[in-house]
């Protein structure tokens, strides 16, 4: 089974992931201001480091996935910036990293995921992320997508009160009615893309198609750079 299909089933499960958002999320969260997206956008453009922090999942550190070239070059290049990185992670295996590139990194041991135990997912119900990000004090906040971080993502940036970005990694609609064609299928992929994505300041995609997709689908509408 696919990495690619395993985010489908967890992301469509609607008795985990509905009712997690129901109990994390108040009745007032909403998309935020056109004012907070720009101040997102100003702030990649001035020299000063920042502290942000990052909650991805999968791990990029001891899974091997399609994007962890991209995160630890990433993480790489923020090391040379001088960027203040705190990360939070999933992994329960003995290999995981306690550092990388100088930065700590936070893990979370999660659960295995039935359908795909060679990955590790967690809700945090514990609110472990919120607790470091409490004392890490994070400028901003950038959270890997699709996964259920993402909620965990939305709650800490409300509490915190700090900018939130997302990153978009696998485009969950297309999988959605590829792997799992039931009636609908894709209509609550984006339904769920929609309540999450739209309620950051920025989000990032892979591609300009995949920008110019998610826009005409009402998607990212506060913000969203390829």
């Amino acid at each position: 089974m696919t990495v690619a299909r395993v985010w489908l089933y967890a992301w469509l499960l609607p008795s985990l992931s509905l009712a997690f958002m129901r109990a994390t999320l108040t009745a007032d969260s909403v998309p935020r201001s056109p004012t907070r997206t720009a101040m997102v956008m100003q702030s990649q453009k001035t020299s000063a480091p920042k502290r942000i922090g990052l909650l991805v999942e999968p791990t990029p550190f001891t899974h091997v996935s399609g994007y962890a070239n991209r995160f630890n070059e990433m993480l790489k290049y923020m090391a040379k910036a001088g960027e203040n990185v705190e990360i939070i992670t999933v992994d329960d295996t003995p290999e995981a990293p306690a550092s990388k590139f100088g930065y700590p990194i936070n893990t979370i041991k999660g659960f295995r995921f039935v359908l795909y135990n060679e990955i590790a997912l967690t809700f945090d119900l514990k609110q472990r992320t919120l607790a470091v990000m409490r004392r890490f004090k994070p400028d901003i906040l950038h959270v890997t997508s699709p996964g259920f971080l993402v909620f965990v993502g939305v709650l800490t940036a409300r509490i915190l009160k700090v900018p939130l970005v997302f990153s978009y990694h696998t485009h969950l609609p297309v999988y959605a009615k590829q792997y799992f064609p039931v009636p609908g299928i894709d209509n609550a992929a984006w339904k769920i893309l929609k309540f999450v994505h739209n309620r950051a300041d920025l989000n990032l995609v892979t591609s300009p198609q995949m920008k110019e997709e998610l826009e005409a689908s009402g998607l990212c509408g506060q913000g969203s750079r390829a």
